[in-house]
């Protein structure tokens, strides 16, 4: 059995093919945050390989979606059940048109003559912050071991320099 986070739009389970373009219910959420919910999926057992291919959206799992027959789901987390021990996974694999694209950001504050703190870090969605440092000729950005940066400016502008990752459908 397999069971799958949904949360806005997945993949299906082959190489190289275009989801559809498609917005299900704005961008109400199907399954609330954290529950996980069944699969509906073909399972396709092939020696040691196993291949689990989603059925439309709306057969089992949302049957009120009558005009969305997407098959495929935003899939965040994936875990499989067993009823016993588990097997040994050698490799795991996913696949999905999504592209990894990277970029950088400069965020700079302060400068209003007043003492302030502008303490913060970074947060991504569908990526990860990959290089965080303090803007070059600025001043009072600390960067922690954790990511997060610490910073008080008054007369001078402080910031931080961001390289990221991120997928783009």
């Amino acid at each position: 059995m397999v069971a799958f986070g949904l949360a806005r739009a997945s993949h299906p389970a082959r190489p190289a093919v275009r989801r559809q373009r498609v917005r299900v219910a704005g961008t109400r959420r199907l399954v609330p945050r954290g529950e996980w919910r069944d699969a509906d999926v073909y399972f396709q057992p092939d020696g040691k390989t196993w291949t689990y291919t989603f059925r439309h959206v709306h057969l089992n799992e949302f049957p009120n979606l009558k005009d969305f027959n997407a098959e495929y789901r935003t899939t965040m987390k994936l875990r499989l059940l067993f009823d016993g021990p588990a097997p040994k996974v050698e490799k795991l694999e996913t696949y999905t048109d999504s592209v990894w694209r990277e970029t950088e950001v400069e965020i700079e504050w302060g400068c209003s003559g007043e003492k302030q703190v502008w303490d913060g870090r970074l947060e991504t969605f569908n990526g990860f912050v990959n290089r965080l440092s303090p803007l070059a000729l600025c001043q009072g950005a600390e960067v922690q071991p954790d990511g997060s940066w610490r910073s008080t400016t008054e007369s001078k502008p402080s910031g931080v320099q961001a390289r990221f990752w991120y997928t783009r459908v």
